[in-house]
């Protein structure tokens, strides 16, 4: 009865038999290398993922009809895009863990000092990447106070202008996209709500809401005048507003959607 030790295990071996029966020894099996083999498959199709989606978001992209520099329609890449970052991030881990801890830091002060400066620009955060057709901020929540203190709740406007205060209202202003806000004039697939248009056209009384466009506001006053229709403009901020018409109008009555303008 000697003293009882506990003797080490010795490291498991994988035994495999050839065709003549014989035993054939390999390394001793290592369980922590066949536990990161298996934690590393989700990170391979998370690789694969990633470029399918940059990859066929890429071919839509140049092929359809939303092929500008507006923001809004990268909004589906964020998460592929974060999803790379992390994955880039865990490659560099393992030269040195203080490299992504960097690398993510960095990052991390230069988006929130991106918002920082939006947020106090006098734009504040917009998606709006024409520099003509942003808003200052205030001007938005000034023309819904005078609409409503004239009691006007129905309009006409362009599409940069129409919709975000209809959203910004809830819906108790709606607006008819029937203006244009560029030099290519009325586009008909801006206008792209009927149910929109037909609660304006049962309105009495309208307005016509301008974003800075003086070359419209130039056709406006034209056609007006032709027409032998009087009417009063407010300016508020970027925007001019026609209201108190001598009668009911709609841009195409007197050929505002037939326009094209200059503005070179």
């Amino acid at each position: 009865r000697g003293d009882l030790t506990t003797r080490p295990t010795p490291p498991l071996r994988r035994v495999e038999r050839g065709p003549g029966g014989e035993v054939n020894r390999k390394q001793p099996f290592n369980a922590e290398e066949k536990q990161d083999k298996t934690q590393r498959k989700p990170i391979e199709h998370a690789h694969q993922w990633v470029w399918l989606v940059f990859g066929a978001f890429t071919v839509i992209f140049l092929l359809s009809s939303f092929a500008d520099a507006t923001g809004r329609y990268l909004m589906p890449l964020w998460v592929p895009a974060a999803l790379g970052v992390a994955l880039g991030l865990d490659r560099l881990r393992r030269a040195a863990w203080w490299i992504p801890a960097l690398l993510l830091a960095l990052l991390l002060v230069m988006q929130v000092g991106t918002v920082i400066r939006a947020a106090y620009s006098a734009e504040k955060l917009t998606p709006q990447l024409v520099e003509r057709l942003r808003i200052p901020d205030g001007d938005d929540d000034r023309l819904l106070d005078w609409l409503i203190d004239h009691d006007y709740t129905r309009g006409y406007a362009s599409y940069w202008t129409s919709f975000r205060l209809i959203f910004a209202s809830g819906e108790t202003i709606i607006f008819d996209t029937a203006l244009p806000y560029d030099d290519r004039g009325t586009i008909a697939s801006d206008n792209r709500y009927p149910p929109y248009r037909a609660i304006v056209a049962e309105a009495e009384r309208v307005v016509w809401v301008t974003q800075n466009f003086p070359e419209l506001d130039a056709a406006i006053a034209d056609q007006l005048a032709a027409a032998q229709i009087t009417y009063q403009v407010e300016h508020i901020g970027v925007f001019r507003v026609y209201h108190a018409f001598s009668r009911r109008v709609a841009p195409e009555e007197i050929g505002i959607d037939q326009i094209r303008f200059n503005t070179e």
